[in-house]
């Protein structure tokens, strides 16, 4: 199962739509869940709930798997809607919840 990507910008690059891509949840989740739970984070995270400021966070990252993991492993993590999400992960699913 893959996420459908809008054509419109800024999800049209490539590099914007591997950041909004939470590769593990798009194979267990629907888009309408990844996006719920995206919704929620920026909900929940105000300082973080603009496109742009998310793009930032997750552009610094050269490895987005390794940051997940390391996430993990350093208790970064955020529950939401039931999820145990690494901090990364919500992140890139506040991206997706911006698409269309």
């Amino acid at each position: 199962m893959g996420i459908p990507w809008a054509g419109c910008s800024p999800f049209s690059d490539p590099r914007i739509k591997a950041l909004a891509h939470p590769e593990f949840l798009s194979h267990i989740c629907d888009e309408a869940t990844i996006k719920a739970i995206g919704t929620v984070y920026r909900e929940q995270t105000t300082t973080e709930a603009q496109q742009d400021k998310l793009i930032e966070l997750l552009r610094t990252s050269h490895d987005l798997e390794k940051d997940i993991r390391d996430d993990y492993s350093s208790g970064r993590i955020v529950i939401l809607r039931g999820w145990v999400l690494s901090l990364t992960e919500a992140r890139q699913c506040a991206l997706y919840s911006h698409s269309s």
